[in-house]
C-alpha cells in the first residue's frame, strides 16, 4: 500500500508539474489498476490450533510442496 501511495505521488507530481502528460499520467493509472485488480483480495477464516497441531500441519504442508517441487 505504501509503494503505491508513493507512485500515486510521485506521478501526481510529474503531472502537475508538467514533467509528464496526461496521457502517461492516465497510462500508468491503468496499467497500476490492471495489477492490483488482478491480484484479489479475499477472506479466509483462520483456525485457531495449538501448537503441535500448528507445526504439524506445517510440516504436512511443507511436504506436500516439496514434493511437488521435485515432480517437475
Amino acid at each position: 500500500m505504501c509503494n503505491f501511495l508513493a507512485d500515486l505521488q510521485e506521478n501526481r507530481e510529474s503531472l502537475e508539474s508538467y514533467f509528464t502528460g496526461k496521457d502517461m499520467f492516465n497510462m500508468w493509472k491503468k496499467q497500476t489498476l490492471e495489477y492490483y485488480t488482478s491480484k484479489p483480495v479475499t477472506h479466509k477464516e483462520i483456525e485457531e490450533l495449538d501448537f503441535e497441531t500448528r507445526i504439524r500441519k506445517r510440516d504436512e504442508l511443507l511436504t506436500q510442496k516439496f514434493s511437488n517441487n521435485e515432480q517437475k
